[in-house]
């Protein structure tokens, strides 16, 4: 059953695809989450967290590297130590860098 285009939640549209042997499949595409940027306390310094679909980053002030996450802001999981960062600390860095390293991340499993 098709899902009605008037219903769709915003941000969500239809989109045609055809796959091998010509055969068309109508697919839903809606953007990735993300939450932030927060600033919190952590181990005493001032960390900025960004989530983008759903990959956490923590970056602390003055820090060369940040780490990388899975989950939400409020409850995530470590995975990755220690990964550069360039720039200022600011959330506009944090973001651009975010984003990006998601997306790469992301494509890595496309075909």
């Amino acid at each position: 059953m098709m899902m009605r285009d008037w219903i769709l939640p915003p941000h969500v549209y239809r989109e045609t695809v055809y796959l091998s042997g010509g055969k068309k499949v109508d697919v839903y595409r809606a953007p990735l989450e993300s939450e932030g940027p927060r600033l919190v306390a952590a181990n005493g310094r001032e960390t900025l967290c960004y989530m983008h679909a759903f990959f956490v980053f923590r970056w602390g002030r003055n820090m060369p590297t940040l780490e990388i996450g899975h989950g939400r802001l409020d409850r995530n999981m470590a995975l990755w130590h220690a990964v550069p960062i360039r720039g200022p600390w600011s959330p506009e860095t944090l973001i651009a860098f975010g984003r990006r390293w998601a997306h790469l991340e992301l494509a890595r499993f496309e075909r």
